[in-house]
């Protein structure tokens, strides 16, 4: 990892230019919101992330900004998961297998392969 040190200036309004280099190497646009968060007299800028909401509704999952529910937080591994979990499915629809059978099956499929 490549680290980088500037000194920049707080302007009237307390404002910082954050340098082209490091927008750049870190994917900052406008409108990316930053954290800042103080530890001592250091201050730690960082991407804020978003909390969401998983809502299921008539089957389908609804994402929605966390905050104005008691809706459980969804994290990256969680939507991971139910991408994994929507492949497999529309796989073994695809290949007409029961779960029961996709193990055994998707096996013979692989030895049929080779």
């Amino acid at each position: 990892m490549v680290f980088m040190n500037v000194t920049v200036e707080i302007d009237k309004a307390g404002r910082i230019v954050v340098p082209k280099k490091l927008r750049d190497d870190l994917h900052l646009v406008p409108g990316t919101r930053l954290r800042i968060e103080r530890s001592g007299d250091r201050l730690t800028l960082a991407p804020s992330t978003m909390e969401a909401r998983l809502v299921i509704e008539d089957g389908l999952p609804l994402i929605f900004p966390a905050g104005s529910s008691n809706s459980p937080i969804l994290t990256n591994e969680m939507v991971m998961e139910m991408i994994e979990q929507g492949r497999l499915e529309r796989e073994r629809r695809y290949l007409g297998l029961d779960e029961d059978e996709a193990g055994g099956s998707a096996a013979a499929l692989d030895e049929g392969a080779a």
